[in-house]
């Protein structure tokens, strides 16, 4: 369930970022793109570990 509300989360960051972008609104973009790369690399990891393909 955790994983499927991060997916949903990341989903949301990138389609905000894509946002910020159409309305030139660079500030928002960048943050929202480095918050949206960033959160990627949690679900990714997440997503290992939830299918054991990579253990602590």
């Amino acid at each position: 369930m955790m994983l499927a509300i991060l997916a949903l989360v990341t989903v949301l960051a990138f389609w905000g970022t894509l946002k910020n972008k159409r309305t030139n609104n660079k500030f928002g973009a960048v943050v929202g793109g480095v918050f949206s790369v960033a959160l990627l690399a949690i679900t990714v990891l997440a997503a290992l570990f939830e299918f054991g393909i990579i253990s602590a």
